[in-house]
């Protein structure tokens, strides 16, 4: 097999990525779940994120207790300025009436999907994969030290 098939294989992963990503991005805006710019900021935005992310090669070997700082951390930043400018009087909540009003059926826009609440989420999911990484079971198979460092 030649070079040139091999690095063809090698970069399959990558273009069913680029198929996936497409088609989510695709069905976010087909659904009314996204206007086309915030599904390409999202997307810009991930990349950016992933870039300076796996530049952190420590974060492959972190520790339970470290892994669950550093999602308290990242989780006080964006409440406290969410407070803070819920104080000073900012409506935080301007989306929510933007999608009713723009909204075919504006029944289908709840409060779960306001930026907060999408917060909340991703950060309860960062803490389950933290979680995940370092249950028992993980650990027995090796998928941290192993796994993880192929990455």
């Amino acid at each position: 097999m030649s070079t040139s098939h091999i690095q063809i294989l090698a970069d399959q992963p990558d273009c069913s990525d680029g198929v996936i990503l497409l088609i989510v991005c695709m069905s976010r805006v087909y659904m009314a779940a996204h206007f086309p710019h915030q599904v390409i900021a999202g997307v810009l935005t991930g990349i950016l994120v992933a870039e300076v992310i796996c530049q952190f090669k420590w974060i492959y070997s972190a520790s339970l207790n470290k892994y669950l700082l550093i999602t308290l951390f990242l989780t006080s930043f964006p409440v406290a300025f969410y407070l803070l400018l819920k104080a000073v009087g900012v409506d935080l909540d301007w989306t929510m009436a933007k999608a009713q009003k723009w909204c075919i059926h504006p029944e289908w826009v709840h409060l779960d999907t306001a930026p907060f609440a999408s917060l909340l989420r991703n950060m309860g999911t960062l803490t389950g994969l933290g979680l995940g990484l370092h249950s028992p079971c993980t650990l027995k198979r090796g998928v941290i030290s192993s796994g993880w460092a192929a990455w």
